[in-house]
Parts: C-alpha cells; sequence; structure tokens
C-alpha cells in the first residue's frame, strides 16, 4: 500500500505544480502508453488539464469506497483502489469525484514502483483480476 500512497501522493502535488517531471522521474514508464480512451497512464493528460482548473489542492481518499486490493506474484503486483478525489479551488469551492484505478507494478532494488495506471473509464468493463 505504501507505493501506491506515494505514488498518488506524488500524483497530487504534481497536479498543482503543472509540472511532471517529478512524477516521471519517479514512474518513467507512465510517459508511456497514454490511452485516453482506455484509461491508460493518463498523468501526462491530467497535468496541464489541472492547472487550467487553477486547482491548489488535490486529496485522495485511497480507500473511499472499498479496501484497496493488492494480487502480487514474485516480483509483480496489481492493485485495485477505489476512492475518493477531492480537488480545491482558491475560491474555496472543490470538486470531488469517486475513481477505480488498477495500478501494475514491479518490484526493484527501491522497492515497489507503479509502472501502469488503467483508470476505469465510463461504460468500460471492470478489469478482471490477475
Amino acid at each position: 500500500m505504501r507505493a501506491v500512497s506515494e505514488y498518488y501522493a506524488l500524483r497530487a502535488r504534481v497536479f498543482v505544480s503543472g509540472d511532471a517531471a517529478a512524477l516521471f522521474a519517479a514512474y518513467p514508464k507512465l510517459q508511456h502508453g497514454e490511452d485516453l480512451r482506455e484509461g491508460i497512464n493518463l498523468d501526462g493528460f491530467w497535468v496541464p488539464h489541472m492547472r487550467e482548473l487553477d486547482v491548489v489542492d488535490v486529496s485522495d481518499d485511497l480507500e473511499g469506497y472499498e479496501a484497496a486490493r493488492f494480487y502480487v506474484k514474485e516480483t509483480a503486483a496489481v492493485a485495485f483502489v477505489h476512492g475518493w478525489e477531492t480537488w480545491n479551488y482558491p475560491r474555496g469551492d472543490h470538486t470531488g469525484l469517486e475513481f477505480f484505478t488498477r495500478i501494475d507494478l514491479a518490484i526493484d532494488a527501491g522497492g515497489w514502483v507503479v509502472e501502469r495506471t488503467d483508470e476505469q473509464m465510463m461504460g468500460e468493463r471492470a478489469p478482471r483480476t490477475p
């Protein structure tokens, strides 16, 4: 869970700063394979859009709907996260949204690393468990 929490914390900071460099330095594989239609690796898409929306803070309740589920096999893992994200604006108002994301991880010398994200898009069938 620590690797997933760290990813979401860095993602939130990057969304506010508008600079994806730190996120892609920590998780280089997220720069590749973006698919807007399928919800794959959308961080590069979201960062400039969050700046356009003038978001000043992002918070994530990673288990807002259900406990995160993890499936681990040797050096690979899959996490399913069903939570709630809140975007705060300078006027003091906010937007909240439910999210369901499959996160693929691999282990390296430093621990678990996020390699791919798959956000559940409206109308898309839920991803299968491994």
